[in-house]
């Protein structure tokens, strides 16, 4: 999950598949009731050779303070 310091919008990325998926919650969410999160796109990664299919996602990310950069790491790339 990657929390917007700008927008306070949440994101969650899928992380089992090359084609990770980008969820949002704009801000505010609500603490008491159901947050349905709209789809923000996708991002297409490189195959990792010989690695099982559960190791091909994306497993950690974080926006930068000016919210205009984006890490995304895999087990073997960090994407920028």
């Amino acid at each position: 999950m990657l929390v917007d310091p700008l927008t306070s919008d949440l994101y969650v990325i899928t992380k089992r598949s090359t084609e990770v998926a980008f969820y949002r919650a704009t801000a505010p969410q609500s603490t008491t009731e159901v947050i349905v999160m709209e789809r923000a796109g996708t991002l297409s990664l490189a195959r990792v050779p010989l690695a099982p299919a559960a190791g091909q996602g994306a497993v950690g990310g974080d926006i930068a303070p000016s919210g205009l950069e984006v890490l995304l790491k895999t087990y073997v790339e960090v994407y920028y």
